[in-house]
């Protein structure tokens, strides 16, 4: 049946296969789960926004009935055990609210036990991740900082530039102050020299701030210095939320940005990256497109709400529910509409995904050697990227723990469905089915502080040891917790090969890629890729394992992106998309 008339049947009211318990509180807060409707009932849409919904879908997803459910647990199965998940205070409600509506139960230290998710929205103590269970799972990766942080991300982009070439011109050029302080104003004396007239334009960012904070545009080292020096020193901000900016990005202005109606806009594209040896990463075809709400115009460089296309900056101009030609109003369209209309104005979308696809792989590649493989941690990330007028993607930036407000309709039938696909494709809902067992052996070896004793002699706890128990779970010895999960006693199961394997044979649930949804699989592109990655992975572990020096593992991993990045040239050379 189709929403329409599934929702006809239901009636005003709630589902008549709805139990009580599945009947969420009717305030509010609730209103903006209207679209979300369990397959064993939940409730309905309001009658009103339901057929403006099923409108815009129709227009331009015909297989769009499936998007408008949260996928329940299966409850009903033998021996089912409910999987509980701990949030922080940071994480998004909507999050929580999705959590809830698929079946999950949220975690308290009150509760005992342990939890089967950490959903943080904010970094991770590695020791956290390394103490967690087979049935344990968090949603961030280590050491990511490399591309998450704008100043990062820039100098790890251009290191790639002088090691392997051209093909990593994915991002404007750009410099990090106060370090490149010189090196900019070298360039801008270049440029003046050039003498045509014509003064390049340049963006600058605090480099740890989001939402469009403190960017501003300009053209010469005095408008610079207006902005962030203060008497040679950086100056702090005058917001009060913002105690101080250490440093600045700035980037060349992609000054022929691709424009619908004479509007800017830039691409907000969520990627899934669930694990990093081997690497395997997945691209969200449901993405978000974000507009300007001014009509673009380099003479004037002081009007952001034409130059930024921050939703958090657009949502407060006079502007925003004005009519925009194609755009209609607000500032956001889905991605499917912008393929459907560059597709309608003869441009070639496959390409353009192609294209799209492959700038994203190249910013993850840096992570391999960089980023901990860990078995018990996946992120999603927000990637920024930019159109120019010929439809080349350029990466602006990259979000560790991107937005999850749902304020608007496109953002409702984008996010909710990405998370819904995500738990599909990783499986996590079977979490609690998994052994209470470590991943990692209960201590590894670190290099020893060097005081190791306090002044009474005693031995201190430091980095070389880690807790052979996990922080919830106090009060109980590797045995007790084996018992109550089930399994023999976990201190003697070590000690046989057996359970060696057999633990190394569930450090990683198997992707059930059928379920995988609007998720496309950015790497591996095919048999090969996946071979080498998993050879590479098999390859450094051993080669850890016996202490090898880190210029035999830096050769593994330069191995492995040379092949790669041959292929991806290759697969534009043959015309043969990955």
């Amino acid at each position: 049946r189709t929403m329409a008339t599934a929702t006809a049947s239901a009636g005003p009211g709630p589902p008549a296969c709805a139990t009580p318990s599945h009947q969420p509180k009717k305030d509010r807060k609730s209103l903006v789960w209207d679209f979300a409707i369990d397959r064993v009932g939940i409730r309905p849409f309001e009658r009103k926004r339901e057929k403006e919904i099923l409108r815009k879908l129709e227009e331009d997803e015909p297989d769009h009935e499936s998007k408008l459910y949260v996928t329940p647990i299966k409850s009903d199965v033998e021996g089912f055990k409910q999987p509980t998940f701990r949030a922080e205070s940071a994480t998004w409600r909507a999050t929580r609210r999705f959590l809830k509506l698929r079946g999950w139960k949220e975690w308290t230290p009150k509760d005992g036990g342990c939890w089967n998710l950490y959903w943080r929205e904010n970094r991770v103590q590695p020791f956290v991740i390394e103490r967690c269970f087979m049935n344990q799972r968090i949603n961030k990766l280590r050491d990511t900082n490399g591309m998450t942080l704008k100043d990062e991300l820039a100098l790890g982009l251009r290191e790639m530039v002088s090691r392997f070439g051209g093909i990593y011109q994915i991002s404007p050029n750009t410099w990090v102050l106060p370090e490149e302080e010189e090196s900019f104003e070298d360039h801008l004396r270049l440029e003046s020299k050039k003498g045509n007239g014509n003064k390049s334009i340049y963006i600058c960012k605090p480099a740890r701030l989001s939402r469009g904070r403190n960017i501003f545009l300009f053209q010469t080292k005095k408008q610079l210095e207006k902005h962030i020096f203060d008497n040679g020193s950086y100056k702090h901000s005058r917001k009060k939320e913002i105690k101080e900016v250490e440093k600045w990005v700035i980037q060349s202005y992609l000054t022929n940005p691709f424009l619908i109606s004479g509007y800017k806009f830039d691409l907000r594209l969520y990627v899934l990256v669930s694990s990093v040896w081997p690497l395997k990463a997945f691209l969200y075809k449901r993405g978000l497109v974000r507009f300007a709400t001014s009509k673009f115009d380099l003479s004037d460089s002081t009007d952001l709400y034409a130059h930024l296309t921050n939703s958090s900056i657009n949502k407060s101009s006079s502007t925003l529910n004005a009519d925009k030609g194609v755009i209609g109003k607000g500032c956001k369209w889905r991605l499917q509409k912008l393929l459907k209309h560059l597709k309608e104005a003869g441009q070639d979308t496959d390409l353009l995904w192609q294209r799209i696809k492959t700038v994203v792989l190249l910013t993850l590649l840096p992570l391999v050697g960089n980023v901990a493989g860990d078995p018990a941690s996946f992120e999603y990330f927000g990637f920024d990227v930019m159109l120019d007028s010929n439809l080349r993607p350029y990466v602006i930036e990259v979000n560790s723990g991107p937005a999850m407000s749902v304020n608007m309709e496109q953002d409702k039938i984008v996010k909710i469905p990405m998370l819904d696909d995500m738990f599909n494709l990783l499986r996590l809902d079977e979490l609690p089915s998994l052994p209470l067992r470590p991943h990692r052996p209960k201590t590894r070896k670190v290099r020893p502080k060097k005081r190791t004793t306090g002044s009474d002699g005693k031995k201190l706890r430091g980095e070389s040891e880690i807790s052979e128990k996990s922080p919830e779970i106090s009060g109980k010895s590797r045995e007790e917790i084996g018992k109550v999960s089930g399994s023999a006693e976990i201190g003697e199961e070590e000690k046989s090969g057996e359970a060696r394997e057999g633990r190394k044979e569930m450090l990683d649930i198997p992707l059930d890629l059928s379920r995988k949804g609007d998720w496309d699989i950015v790497f591996p592109f095919h048999e090969k890729s996946k071979e080498d990655s998993e050879s590479l992975a098999n390859k450094f572990n051993a080669k850890k394992g016996k202490g090898a020096m880190p210029e035999t593992m830096q050769k593994l991993i330069d191995g492995f992106l040379m092949r790669t990045l041959d292929s991806i040239k290759a697969s534009y050379t043959t015309g043969k998309p990955w």
